[in-house]
C-alpha cells in the first residue's frame, strides 16, 4: 500500500505541478519535474533526524505502531493534495507549498517505513532467508508500483480531487488497522533466538 502511493510522487503529482500549480519566480518558469526534488532533500534533512528518533520510539512502540505512522504520513499528504485539488475549479493555480508539504511527508514516510521493514527483516529472520525476503520485499514494492500505474486509470473516471482523497484515506485507513492488530502482530515478529542461524563449530582436526 505505502508504495503503491509514494510511485506517485513522480507521476501524478508531477503533472498536477504541470497543469495545476504557479511556477513562475522572478520571471523563470520553472519546471514541474524539479520539484521533485523536494524528496531527495528532505531525505538527506531528516535521515539523521529519523535515524535518532526511531530507536528511541522503539522502547515505547513496536513495529506495526511504525509501519501505522509511515502510512498516515504518507495518507497525510494526500489528504493535503485533495484540498489543494479542491481550490484548482476553473482552471485556478494553487501555491507549490502544497505539493512541498506533500513531499515533505511522503519523505518522512518512506525513511520510516524503509527503516523499520528493513530493520524488522533482518532482526526476525534467520541469517540464511534474510537476502532473499529481502529481494522479495523490494518485489513487492515494485509490484505496488505497477497497482498504482493500474488504478491511475481511474482518473478517467472520477475527478482528481476524489481520487486524492482515497488515496489518503485509504493509506490512513490501513495505517489505523496495523495499530488495531498491533498486539498480534508484534507475537508474530517476536524474535525466536532458538530460531536463528548459529555460527558453526569447528569440526575437530583428526589427523
Amino acid at each position: 500500500m505505502f508504495w503503491m502511493v509514494f510511485a506517485y510522487s513522480g507521476s501524478l503529482l508531477t503533472l498536477f505541478a504541470r497543469d495545476h500549480v504557479r511556477r513562475e519566480f522572478a520571471g523563470f518558469l520553472v519546471p514541474a519535474s524539479w520539484l521533485q526534488s523536494v524528496i531527495p532533500l528532505c531525505t538527506l534533512l531528516f535521515a539523521p533526524v529519523i535515524a535518532r528518533l526511531l530507536p528511541r520510539l522503539g522502547r515505547r512502540n513496536n513495529v506495526p505502531v511504525k509501519f501505522a505512522i509511515g502510512l498516515c504520513l504518507i495518507g497525510s499528504g494526500f489528504l493535503t493534495m485533495a484540498v489543494a485539488a479542491g481550490q484548482t475549479g476553473g482552471g485556478a493555480k494553487v501555491s507549490p507549498l502544497w505539493l512541498v508539504a506533500a513531499y515533505l511527508v511522503s519523505a518522512l514516510g518512506e525513511l520510516v517505513i524503509a527503516a523499520v521493514s528493513i530493520a524488522a527483516t533482518a532482526d526476525v529472520l534467520p541469517r540464511s532467508f534474510t537476502a532473499r525476503m529481502l529481494g522479495l520485499y523490494w518485489l513487492f514494492a515494485g509490484l505496488g508500483s505497477a497497482i498504482g500505474a493500474i488504478l491511475l486509470r481511474l482518473l478517467q473516471l472520477i475527478p482528481e480531487l476524489w481520487y486524492y482523497l482515497g488515496l489518503g484515506a485509504a493509506s490512513v485507513l490501513a495505517g489505523l488497522l496495523f495499530t488495531v492488530f498491533r498486539g498480534r502482530l508484534t507475537a508474530a515478529l517476536r524474535r525466536d533466538p532458538a530460531g536463528h542461524d548459529a555460527p558453526r563449530a569447528a569440526a575437530p582436526h583428526r589427523s
